[in-house]
């Protein structure tokens, strides 16, 4: 099961919360509003080997999109694609295709977007983009997901380490209106694993070589009414391998995901414990990236 599709259960522990006790309604309070978004932008996005050449086999063939936006009883959508997932929203705005700078706090609407050129990570000009975002004032659980992930095999013609370099753009920001009481979050996820081919991929395996940075993995939350939360980050990164061997084939994935929930209102004081339910449960089945 793809992360999509792992996140959807998760929120369903959330949707299972909310609809149990209070059914759905709209918000008596109207001032009561939960924002979240959260935005990564990758370019100059490479690959080299210090000591060799690297050849891509079958080349950058698996690169897909997945983009993903639900809301308690309220149908979602979820669109896969090789080259480019097309934005999939529900409400307004709706701006199009491959928007990646945040639409703010206007209407409701939950929305996700990916892209993302494989083909270009040998020549140094690789690029992705991904972002989530949402805007209620509605008493139903909202979230989405914009996901890019590439999985594909290299051999290297000798010994030699290999180092992956990237500027990275995140925002991500979370904001509870002072009216009732809700939740927004907003999540940023990068991971590179390389692997011997075929390798044991069961429990307590460990990968050969993993790069999950900091800069790029970060969660925020705003919990209590007129609390803000936001992180940022511009910058370079880099990092490199222990030595690889020659013709030997590896398996390279890279995953990056952003994704948000929020809800900006729970009507009734009990429907705090069944949340809490669901949000031990989304804890639970939440992957580490791997």
């Amino acid at each position: 099961m793809n992360t999509i599709g792992r996140k959807l259960l998760s929120t369903t522990f959330l949707f299972i919360s909310i609809t149990m006790v209070s059914g759905v309604k709209l918000m008596d309070d109207a001032n009561a509003t939960a924002y979240a978004t959260s935005e990564q932008h990758i370019t100059n996005f490479s690959m080299t080997a210090a000591n060799a050449d690297i050849a891509i086999i079958g080349a950058f063939d698996t690169a897909s999109n997945s983009s993903a936006a639900r809301q308690t009883i309220i149908p979602g959508c979820a669109n896969n694609d090789p080259a480019d997932a097309v934005q999939c929203i529900l409400g307004a705005p709706n701006p199009g295709e491959n928007v990646f700078s945040p639409q703010g706090q206007v209407g409701d609407y939950i929305r996700g977007d990916a892209l993302i050129s494989s083909t270009d990570l040998l020549t140094g000009a690789g690029f992705a983009e991904n972002i989530a975002e949402g805007f209620t004032t509605l008493s139903l659980l909202s979230s989405s997901d914009g996901e890019n992930a590439l999985n594909a095999e290299f051999s290297l013609s000798a010994d030699s380490t290999v180092t992956f370099d990237l500027d990275a753009v995140i925002h991500m920001f979370t904001e509870m209106s002072a009216g009732d009481m809700g939740f927004a979050e907003s999540n940023v996820e990068f991971s590179v694993h390389i692997d011997e081919h075929n390798a044991g991929q069961g429990p307590g395996h460990t990968h050969l070589f993993e790069w999950t940075p900091s800069e790029l993995n970060q969660a925020i939350s705003s919990l209590t009414p007129g609390e803000i939360d936001t992180y940022d980050f511009m910058g370079s990164l880099s990092v490199t391998t222990d030595i690889l061997l020659a013709n030997t084939t590896y398996d390279m994935n890279i995953d990056m995901v952003e994704s948000v929930n929020m809800v900006s209102d729970i009507p009734e004081p009990g429907s705090w414990a069944l949340l809490g339910v669901g949000l031990l449960g989304m804890m639970f089945t939440r992957r580490k990236i791997a």
